[in-house]
């Protein structure tokens, strides 16, 4: 973060450390969507409230962070000067 506020970012290698916990944050709340929309259609838990807005908070979650991480994106690729969006569809670095 302190990177973004000075306005010059050191150039990683893959995910800078905060974008690297965004995509464990992302996987462990596809994980819960999955979970909780799957507890939500067992015997034990038909009908029941809890699982059912534990998958609408999990979704609202994944949602705002997977916004949240496509800005960050965009505004990494303007301090950095290189399109990360492109690199993550080839694979390789791309310099501008």
């Amino acid at each position: 973060m302190k990177e973004v506020v000075l306005g010059h970012a050191i150039l990683h290698r893959g995910h800078n450390p905060l974008g690297m916990l965004a995509i464990y944050m992302i996987w462990t709340l596809v994980v819960l969507l999955a979970f909780t929309g799957w507890l939500s259609r067992t015997d034990a838990y038909w009908g029941e409230d809890v699982p059912v807005l534990a998958h609408l908070l999990f979704s609202n979650l994944l949602l705002g962070l997977v916004v949240l991480h496509v800005a960050a994106v965009i505004v990494m690729s303007r301090l950095q000067k290189r399109n990360l969006i492109k690199a993550m569809f080839i694979g390789k670095s791309c310099e501008d």
